[in-house]
C-alpha cells in the first residue's frame, strides 16, 4: 500500500512536471509572438514617422510646423542632388566606354603581343594626345613606333599590325558616337 502510494505521488509529480514544462514552452511561445508584433508595429510607426518627417519644413522649429507658408521643404532639395547626380551618370557612362572599349574583341588582335588592355590604353593614351577638337589625324608609322617605345611587342611585320590598330581606331569612332554622342572623327595618313 505505501509503495502504491508512493508511486500515485510520483506519477503526480511527472504529471505536475509535464504540465509545468508545457505550460512553460507555451508562454514562451507567447511571448515571442508578442514581441514579433510588437517588432512589426514599431517598425511601422517609424515608417510613418519617417514619411511625415519628409514633409516637415527644414527651416522651421517644430513648434510652427503647422503653418508652412514661406518655408524650404525637404522636396525642393532634390533639385540640388540632380546636378550631383548627372556628374555621377555622365562618369559612369564614361566609364563604360572605357571599358567597351578595352575588352571589345577586335578582328587580328592577336598580331599584338601582350595583354589586350595593355596595348589598347597605349593607344588611348597616343589619342588623347594627339587629338584637335574633334579630329584625330593618325600616321600609322608613329603611332606604332609610340606603341613600340611603351613596350608593346608584335607577332608579325608593321604592314600587318596596322589593321587591328585601324580596326580599334573605326571602333573607337563608332563607340563615342554611339555611348557618348561625341562626333569624333579619325584620319588615317
Amino acid at each position: 500500500m505505501l509503495k502504491e502510494k508512493r508511486e500515485r505521488i510520483r506519477v503526480a509529480e511527472a504529471k505536475q512536471k509535464t504540465r509545468l514544462w508545457n505550460w512553460d514552452e507555451e508562454w514562451t511561445e507567447q511571448r515571442e509572438n508578442t514581441k514579433e508584433l510588437e517588432d512589426e508595429e514599431v517598425e511601422k510607426e517609424m515608417q510613418e514617422r519617417m514619411r511625415r518627417a519628409a514633409l516637415r519644413p527644414i527651416e522651421v522649429h517644430p513648434d510652427r510646423w503647422q503653418d508652412r507658408s514661406h518655408h524650404t521643404y525637404q522636396s525642393n532639395l532634390e533639385q540640388a542632388g540632380y546636378q550631383t547626380t548627372v556628374v555621377q551618370l555622365e562618369k559612369e557612362k564614361k566609364e563604360k566606354v572605357r571599358d567597351l572599349l578595352l575588352t571589345q574583341p577586335i578582328a587580328g588582335e592577336l598580331y599584338i603581343g601582350g595583354n589586350r588592355e595593355d596595348w589598347r590604353k597605349v593607344v588611348l593614351k597616343w589619342v588623347k594626345d594627339h587629338q584637335s577638337g574633334n579630329t584625330i589625324v593618325v600616321s600609322m608609322q608613329n603611332l606604332i613606333a609610340y606603341m613600340k617605345s611603351f613596350g608593346v611587342t608584335f607577332h608579325q611585320n608593321d604592314q600587318l599590325v596596322e589593321y587591328p590598330i585601324k580596326n580599334f581606331l573605326i571602333y573607337y569612332e563608332k563607340t563615342l558616337k554611339a555611348e557618348l554622342k561625341k562626333k569624333i572623327v579619325v584620319e588615317f595618313e
